[in-house]
């Protein structure tokens, strides 16, 4: 698989707690020349905190092995070569620890399922996995800073609303960039946001009725489910897992000496490193689902990148012809070229898109980064006002060595304002636009329908994430009483607990603002969940071919 000079890959961080399918998540997005991974955040979840680093070194590790031993296959691996990771300003892959501890409530693993090291053991099982101290991956960088402060400062470089974010694990992280700056939330500077967490009308995975994501921490599920992001799409256990690759398909197509950890993998042999690696942890998952009567492995986070892959790829369909154009006027002529984008009939997005790599609007924004520099906060409010600043080049707070993400998040305020600025200046509308500015998601090209490309399909569906009990915690209660549909309808709180209900309507009526009735939020509530997808055979073929090289004519 070549890349295509005029292919412009979505950038995208993916917040994760490897875990053995979370890893083949990683691999799948890191062979996929649609997605460009700027950072990988890493969270407590399946396995530790301290374990997951440990997972995510074994995953490069067998991947600079494997190239090494088939250079010819680094083409296949877009998310590594960094030539053209260079040629898209990106470098190295930045990899930030994330939260080890769930907000309010004690910390659980998965090891049950993903083992006490969260790759089925193969630390004492396949103790040559495991890269020597000294060995620096050639492909990331692992940073020391707060990711809430390290994160709002990559996505400088980064046009507005351009990035995505991917959530494979617990939602805290996702929580804690919310809530550094909670009332003009953080969350909303990302073009899109997808969630692999709940289980919304199906049996849970960790307890009856809870999915481990949204249980090991509930009270970032449900504060980032509450904020009713429009950007923001949910997958939960009712679309992943039909999703599955078979062992025996596996065994098949990749790795004919594959059996379980009784007939552990061996190196050599004709056996690729990243074969070897993958078998090895692949392995103890066999034995593991086995327990419960099953020979194959979920494909929960590789279902949530290859959404990414399928829906950016779907709003790219225009990038052949417009990059023929742009590569010729981009640089020597921008507005002849921006002409002759709009004489071609390419939509808005399609020409900002390419608007947003001009050269000269990279200039103006180093000087506006080099200018924001020397301010200083004042006073960081939930709001940021201008007058919240003052320009002083003799009297600046110095931050502590983590750095403060209220100052890097103000900071990026301002800078984002002045980026919308300079993208939604204005210009000629083109045939069959509205009026208004490209919203978020737009320069992806997915709009606010019922289908975000062929074969995908979300509901807006309201819950409420239980936070606490044994049992209950990360469960998502749906109201099914037919009485709540009317209540919706006419407007009645949203509460599903009746009793409650009448003592909030009750002191609202008593401290509500004089001469200002009560009236229904007009927005759509609920959360967008992905409820339809091209199907798992369509998945399975894309595993197959772009992280082992096997195709079997589905991708």
């Amino acid at each position: 698989m070549t890349v295509p000079e005029c292919l412009s890959p979505v950038p995208c961080i993916i917040d994760t707690d490897p875990g053995v399918d979370d890893v083949v998540a990683l691999l799948l997005a890191l062979a996929s020349p649609e997605l460009l991974v700027l950072s990988i955040t890493l969270t407590h979840g399946n396995t530790p905190l301290s374990a997951t680093i440990i997972n995510l070194r074994k995953m490069f590790y067998a991947l600079e092995k494997h190239l090494e031993e088939n250079p010819h296959e680094r083409a296949k691996w877009p998310g590594l070569d960094m030539d053209l990771r260079n040629s898209f300003g990106a470098g190295k892959i930045l990899v930030l620890l994330g939260s080890d501890v769930p907000l309010d409530a004690p910390p659980v693993t998965a090891k049950y399922f993903h083992g006490k090291d969260g790759l089925s053991n193969v630390t004492d099982r396949h103790p040559e996995l495991t890269p020597p101290d000294s060995w620096e991956s050639p492909y990331f960088t692992l940073s020391d800073r707060s990711m809430t402060v390290a994160l709002p400062e990559l996505m400088l470089d980064w046009p507005p609303s351009t990035i995505a974010y991917l959530a494979l694990g617990p939602l805290t992280s996702l929580a804690k960039l919310h809530s550094i700056s909670p009332v003009t939330s953080f969350l909303h500077h990302f073009a899109l946001i997808l969630v692999m967490g709940g289980a919304v009308d199906v049996p849970g995975n960790t307890t009856p009725v809870a999915e481990f994501n949204s249980y090991a921490c509930p009270h970032s599920a449900k504060q980032i489910l509450d904020l009713n992001l429009p950007h923001l799409y949910l997958l939960p256990l009712d679309i992943t897992t039909p999703h599955n690759l078979p062992f025996e398909l596996y065994k098949s197509l990749v790795d004919s000496s594959f059996e379980d950890t009784k007939r552990p993998s061996q190196p050599g042999a004709g056996k690729s490193p990243l074969v070897h690696f993958t078998s090895s942890f692949l392995e103890g998952t066999r034995e593991t689902v086995r327990r419960y009567h099953k020979d194959w492995m979920e494909m929960h986070d590789p279902t949530v990148v290859w959404a990414l892959i399928d829906w950016s790829r779907d709003g790219q369909q225009a990038i052949d012809q417009e990059a023929e154009l742009a590569n010729h006027h981009h640089l020597t002529d921008p507005e002849g070229m921006r002409r002759r984008l709009e004489e071609n009939g390419f939509s808005r997005r399609v020409v900002e898109r390419r608007r947003s790599s001009d050269l000269r609007l990279r200039a103006r924004l180093e000087r506006e980064r080099d200018n924001l520099s020397r301010l200083r906060v004042v006073e960081v409010p939930g709001d940021v006002e201008e007058g919240d600043y003052e320009d002083d080049e003799d009297d600046v707070l110095e931050a502590d060595e983590q750095g403060d993400p209220r100052e890097v998040v103000t900071s990026f305020h301002l800078l984002h304002q002045q980026q919308q600025d300079v993208f939604n200046s204005p210009r000629p509308q083109y045939a069959g636009e509205g009026e208004g500015t490209a919203g978020e998601g737009e320069q992806f090209g997915w709009q606010d329908d019922e289908r975000l490309a062929p074969g995908w399909e979300w509901v807006r569906r309201e819950f409420e994430v239980e936070t606490t009990g044994t049992i209950t915690r990360g469960m998502y209660v749906t109201d099914r009483r037919a009485s709540a549909a009317i209540a919706k309808q006419s407007g009645s709180s949203r509460s599903t607990n009746r009793a409650v209900a009448v003592e909030e309507n009750e002191q609202l009526k008593l401290e509500g603002p004089s001469g200002s009735p009560v009236t229904p939020q007009e927005e759509e509530r609920g959360t967008k969940v992905v409820v339809a997808t091209p199907g798992g055979d369509t998945l399975r073929a894309v595993l197959l071919e772009r992280i082992w090289g096997v195709s079997i004519g589905l991708a």
